[in-house]
């Protein structure tokens, strides 16, 4: 097998491994929501075991995944026992976190635990698809280097562009919107390049 194969295998390799141990990370948070969509954080008041009286107003505080706040000491409505905030700024995948304080101006409380979790549609994410695709792709292309078949490595790379076109579009796990995309645009790359050589190739083998 040339050099070049080698190289190519050893970088798809590289590429399975990070996506796989992408799937391990898991996370924790209190709010769900999808991107570009409103979404309501209510939170228990208690004064000493008690719900909170109305004397009690609380403020939120809202700092997205790129650690900019975009929602600083906002008042709360109260809705008895619970305090409720609208969030509309859900632009951007990842965590937020959120920090609700409340006081009757004697007794306060600090909740900054909060977090929101946005995903591309309001779900937990799942990678399932994102792991065939690229698994799909990755056997077809040494399928392709095995059987030494330029049809079979042109349509592994289109397999790699799908795939990757998909990881832009719906994320990879619950990884920043940051590294996804960079990694949907490195698997969009590597199936263009594999395109443009089996498809060169090929037509060299025709002509």
């Amino acid at each position: 097998m040339d050099n070049k194969y080698k190289v190519i295998i050893a970088m798809v390799m590289v590429l399975l491994a990070v996506s796989f141990a992408t799937a391990a990370v898991e996370g924790s948070y209190d709010y769900i929501s999808a991107y570009y969509t409103d979404v309501n954080i209510s939170e228990v008041c208690e004064a000493e075991s008690f719900p909170c009286d109305a004397a009690f107003g609380c403020n939120i505080t809202v700092t997205n995944p790129l650690e900019e706040v975009v929602v600083r000491d906002a008042p709360m409505t109260r809705n008895f026992p619970d305090y409720v905030y609208t969030f509309t700024n859900t632009s951007i995948l990842g965590d937020y976190k959120v920090k609700v304080y409340c006081t009757n101006g004697t007794y306060k409380g600090l909740n900054d635990d909060i977090i929101l979790h946005v995903t591309t549609d309001g779900k937990p994410e799942s990678i399932k698809m994102q792991l065939f695709l690229l698994i799909v792709s990755l056997i077809a292309f040494l399928l392709a280097l095995y059987l030494k078949s330029h049809p079979i490595g042109f349509i592994s790379g289109v397999l790699f562009v799908i795939t990757g076109i998909y990881m832009m579009a719906y994320g990879f796990g619950d990884i920043a919107n940051l590294y996804t995309q960079s990694m949907a645009y490195v698997v969009l790359a590597f199936g263009l390049f594999i395109i443009l050589i089996a498809g060169y190739e090929w037509l060299d083998e025709v002509g």
